[in-house]
């Protein structure tokens, strides 16, 4: 049976909702084993030999709106192609996760809930349960070696070129040309952040630099000391209040849902899940409480937003496919709100010294993850290349130490190294978020999430969806999709 073009893109449109609902209901504790294999291979037709030649063809006459339509659907089809032939490892690996436990004071705890108790344990017991989950990740590291196998397979099956060719054309854009960002990120943050490093670990953990622990760093985000300031709930309701002013319903006429619901196996982290763009979008955290809540909720609600508001007369490719940078940056825009001096003075209750002391630490933990995420990429660019993943292993601890400050462990090498390259598009979404951020204080000023301005002209970013890519949405604005508004705003933060 061959494939039209509105057949193929009703079939994709079905299968990625599938799919992306499967992952929500994994990390969001209601799965112990999702069934990625089963639903990938439940649409043969949209297999890489059957579908993508229909679009080659289609795409070498087309002009246009057309032409970037159909490149969005080619670029989705290998990744379709990738993620079916990881899906079933996918499978393996959650159900590990989900049903692999540590005694914990004579308690059973599955893996998925270590990291929140991380952030919320004295320091023993946090190196503790650190080394005990990183024992436990070492026995799958040979499932981890298969399935970054199997992804370099699939890309180079595509016919692009080597690895990180194929997966560039699968992003939509360059990776390699993206690590000089992720360098220049790294040389010109060095020296403050090593200064900066050794004030607040000494004065927030009572540690030096040298001392530091990955699980140190978790602490310090947590932030325990500001639980009094940062409830969930009722930054939750500010937001939902300032929202609502600004003509953009947080509920976006009930499309747009909150789970929030504490579960045993549900990941530490905060998300959003675009099931049906626009009709059914989730944004989930896994409560650990603090600030760190806080600020991933806003994050996941930056992107939920932008899901939940793109119009719903966009052709499917618009929807629902496009440059994954996009959600990101809207939610760093958010995300940023916490570091923000008039948002954090409006919405808890420092003043004074304290409130300066926090914004300082704030913009300190925020350069310390746009560290972490460009040295990352670098470190996916070298895996990417490497015939031996396992020889990186060191070279992996070591450059994380070096952009972050804290010691990684070597046995978590491949922990986030899924094959997608998602560090660049988190780092072209620092960059983006960057430029959308100071693009809102200078038409509305600081306190730009009162403006209800300010929510007209999200709403119109939000309602075109993935019309345009990060560099295209850039360049609207008079700016160059590169870290330098982005290390200006830090470097004003920091001072």
């Amino acid at each position: 049976m061959s494939l039209t073009l509105d057949e193929l893109r009703m079939r994709a449109e079905r299968l990625l909702a599938r799919a992306t609902e499967e992952r929500y209901r994994a990390e969001a504790g209601l799965k112990t084993r999702p069934e990625l294999a089963a639903i990938y291979e439940s649409e043969p037709l949209l297999d890489m030999s059957s579908a993508m030649p229909v679009v080659e063809r289609r795409l070498a006459e087309a002009t246009g709106d057309e032409e970037r339509r159909l490149r969005y659907l080619l670029e989705w089809l290998g990744s379709r192609h990738i993620a079916q032939a990881r899906a079933a490892l996918d499978d393996e690996l959650y159900a590990w996760e989900s049903t692999t436990t540590l005694d914990v004071e004579g308690s059973e705890l599955p893996l998925t809930g270590i990291p929140a108790l991380l952030q919320n344990s004295e320091r023993a017991m946090a190196l503790q349960l650190e080394e005990r989950r990183n024992q436990e990740l070492e026995e799958v590291t040979p499932l981890l070696l298969d399935r970054n196998y199997r992804v370099r397979q699939a890309a180079e099956g595509l016919g692009y070129g080597r690895y990180v060719e194929a997966s560039s054309r699968v992003a939509g854009f360059s990776l390699r040309a993206l690590a000089r960002p992720a360098r220049h990120v790294l040389d010109e943050t060095e020296d403050a952040f090593q200064e900066l490093l050794a004030y607040h670990f000494g004065r927030w953990l009572d540690l030096s630099p040298a001392e530091a622990m990955r699980s140190d760093m978790s602490r310090l985000r947590r932030m325990e000391w500001l639980d009094a300031e940062f409830k969930t709930g009722e930054v939750l309701a500010c937001v939902e209040r300032d929202l609502s002013a600004q003509s953009v319903p947080l509920e976006a006429e009930g499309r747009l849902t909150l789970d929030l619901e504490a579960r045993p196996l549900k990941r530490a982290r905060a998300f959003f899940a675009a099931v049906r763009v626009p009709a059914q979008v989730i944004v989930c955290l896994s409560p650990a409480g603090g600030r760190a809540d806080c600020q991933g909720l806003l994050r996941a609600l930056g992107g939920g937003l932008h899901a939940a508001y793109t119009s719903p007369e966009l052709p499917f490719e618009y929807r629902c496919l496009g440059d994954a940078s996009l959600p990101r940056a809207f939610g760093r825009v958010f995300a940023r709100l916490v570091s923000v001096r008039p948002w954090v003075r409006m919405r808890t209750g420092l003043a004074g010294e304290g409130l300066d002391g926090y914004l300082r630490l704030a913009a300190f933990l925020d350069l310390q993850a746009l560290r972490r995420d460009a040295a990352t990429l670098i470190y996916e660019l070298e895996l990417a290349e490497s015939d031996h993943p396992t020889e990186l292993r060191f070279r992996y601890a070591e450059s994380m130490r070096a952009a972050t400050g804290v010691r990684y462990d070597a046995r978590t090498f491949l922990e986030h190294a899924e094959g997608d390259f998602a560090a660049g598009r988190r780092l072209r979404g620092w960059m983006l978020g960057a430029i959308l951020s100071a693009e809102l204080r200078e038409r509305y000023d600081e306190d730009w999430f009162r403006n209800p301005r300010a929510g007209l002209f999200l709403r119109e970013l939000f309602e075109q969806g993935a019309s345009e890519n990060a560099g295209e949405l850039a360049e609207r604005f008079g700016r160059r999709l590169d870290p330098e508004p982005l290390l200006s705003s830090l470097g004003a933060q920091l001072d």
